[in-house]
C-alpha cells in the first residue's frame, strides 16, 4: 500500500535536485527510503541517489537517479508516496494517519455508530478526527476525554461523551 509522504516544492540548483517537504515532523526514517512513487498506483517511481537536509525548516534535497534539471522542474508541486512497508513501526499507542482513515467511530456504551473517520487534522497538542455521518460531518478531538480506544486491526474507534460535540457541530452546519 502506498501513502503520501510529502510534496516537491521545486528544484534546487542545476543538477536535478528537488526541494522536498515531508508531511511529518518525524523525518529521520526518510534517509532509509530508496524509492519514491509519483502516484498511489505505484506505476512510476524514482530511486534515490542522494537525500540531505535542505535550506529552511522541514525541507530536504533529493537527487533521483537519472533525473536531470529539466525533468526535476516538471516534478514541482507533485506529491510523493512511499510503500507502507518502508515506514518504521509505530510505538505502542501510536499510529499513522492512513491506519485510522475509514475507521468506524462507535460509542463505547450504546454501541451507536457515529460515522467514519474521513480526515485527520493536526492542531497543535492533539489531532482532530473529521467524522462523516449520515447527519453531517463533525470533529472529535483526539484526547482521552473523548477517545477511549483505537483498534487498528478492526478499524474501530471507541468514543465517549461526544453527543454534545455532534449536536453543536452538525446543527451549526445546518444553519
Amino acid at each position: 500500500m502506498l501513502v503520501p509522504i510529502g510534496k516537491i516544492l521545486g528544484t534546487h540548483g542545476l543538477k536535478g535536485e528537488v526541494k522536498f517537504s515531508p508531511f511529518s515532523l518525524d523525518f529521520d526514517f526518510l534517509f532509509a527510503i530508496q524509492r519514491f512513487y509519483l502516484s498511489k498506483k505505484g506505476d512510476r517511481f524514482f530511486e534515490v541517489e542522494s537525500l540531505r537536509q535542505g535550506p529552511g525548516f522541514n525541507v530536504f534535497l533529493i537527487k533521483f537517479k537519472g533525473v536531470n534539471y529539466e525533468e526535476a522542474q516538471s516534478l514541482k508541486n507533485l506529491i510523493l508516496y512511499i510503500d507502507t512497508k518502508d515506514l518504521p513501526q509505530p510505538e505502542e499507542g501510536e499510529f499513522y494517519y492512513y491506519q485510522v482513515l475509514g475507521a468506524l467511530v462507535i460509542d463505547e456504551k450504546s454501541g451507536k455508530i457515529w460515522g467514519k473517520v474521513k480526515e485527520i487534522m493536526p492542531v497543535g497538542e492533539y489531532d482532530l478526527f473529521l467524522v462523516e455521518s449520515d447527519s453531517g460531518s463533525f470533529y472529535i478531538p483526539l484526547v482521552e476525554e473523548f477517545v477511549k480506544d483505537i483498534n487498528l486491526l478492526e478499524k474501530k474507534i471507541l468514543v465517549r461523551s461526544i453527543e454534545d460535540l455532534f449536536k453543536v457541530q452538525v446543527s451549526k452546519n445546518e444553519v
